[in-house]
């Protein structure tokens, strides 16, 4: 397995080639928060070699398509993101961790669904991370876009009571009949397009 790349979600916080001429720090900041899903996006194209847009022009294309509404992104919308710069997906249900790191295991980094900092006290989802699968250790290997995420590239699984069971798997075309079919054979359903 490659190791995972790990973007920052914080648009204030970026290198100022990253940031556009024209916007003020408040939305920057505003956005920031909200952006995890489209840094873990970055994560997934770099893993798979195609070209790393800035954040703030993933965010332009999130909006034009609509992508975003008051809970965070739509998962089936980050996947139109994805198809955009190079990549094919779907937004599904893998309802168990180890349904997660199976998949990334075959070579498909997989956006999922979980509270912030991974938390134990029965809180799920409101945050986007990237798994990219086992590592030799034993634990599972993610890049996650928050500043929690800043330290950690490995996590027990047993940190993942926060999983919603709901995914982003962003695929490069010439393998989607792989990807499919790994997601097909797995416990994998479609979502609703929902968060």
């Amino acid at each position: 397995m490659s190791p995972l790349v790990r973007f920052p979600q914080h648009l204030h916080l970026q290198p100022e080639a990253e940031v556009p001429l024209g916007v003020d720090a408040a939305e920057l900041e505003e956005w920031g928060d909200r952006v995890c899903g489209l840094a873990c996006l970055r994560t997934v194209l770099t893993f798979h070699d195609l070209p790393v847009p800035r954040l703030w022009d993933l965010v332009e294309a999130a909006r034009e398509l609509e992508a975003y509404v008051p809970q965070g992104i739509v998962h089936a919308r980050l996947v139109d993101v994805a198809r955009r710069h190079g990549l094919d997906g779907a937004a599904v249900e893998l309802p168990g961790i180890d349904d997660v790191v199976r998949v990334g295991d075959a070579g498909f980094p997989v956006i999922v669904s979980v509270g912030p900092t991974l938390p134990d006290d029965g809180s799920r989802g409101g945050h986007l991370i990237t798994v990219g699968g086992s590592t030799p250790d034993g634990q599972v290997a993610i890049a996650d876009p928050g500043r929690w995420g800043a330290s950690r590239d490995r996590v027990p699984a047993d940190r993942f009571s926060s999983y919603t069971g709901r995914a982003i798997v962003p695929w490069p075309p010439a393998q989607s009949d792989r990807a499919r079919a790994l997601l097909e054979s797995s416990t994998s359903r479609p979502t609703s397009g929902g968060r």
